[in-house]
């Protein structure tokens, strides 16, 4: 049986309103968000998701890597070239099933949905999705 892509919810110094109970929480600060939720932030100089997958048996670790997508579009990686908020993805590549989509900082234009793709040998296994919407909590 595969295992679907986990993506837990990290968010620096930012509200998180995920639904999701203290006794359900990974650990305090971290919210399991389920696939098709949605998480609030508040305006916040960091924030970040982090989306972590187990290599089906079928697969080796070097064949498979994760990706965050916005809409139909690759998250690329950080750039120094680009000046003002940005939102990138960090630690992606083969042999890492794990990956960081990160706003910096979080303001409203990086409200959106998010999907979280497993790929191996170039094939989408497991996708998860997140809405990503800004809190009006202050």
């Amino acid at each position: 049986m595969q295992k679907a892509t986990t993506l837990l919810a990290v968010a620096s110094l930012a509200w998180l309103m995920t639904g999701v109970t203290a006794n359900q929480a990974a650990s305090p600060g971290q919210a399991v968000i389920v696939n098709g939720t949605q998480v609030m932030l508040e305006f916040t100089e960091k924030a970040w998701l982090y989306c972590y997958a187990e290599v089906p048996m079928e697969y080796q670790l070097h064949q498979c890597q994760i990706k965050w997508m916005r809409g139909n579009e690759d998250v690329d990686p950080w750039s120094v070239y680009i000046t003002g908020p940005q939102v990138f993805s960090l630690g992606r590549g083969p042999h890492l099933l794990h990956s960081y989509l990160v706003f910096y900082p979080f303001v409203q234009i990086h409200t959106d949905v998010y999907t979280c793709v497993l790929t191996c040998n170039g094939v989408s296994i497991h996708q998860a999705t997140i809405s990503v919407l800004e809190s009006s909590v202050s």
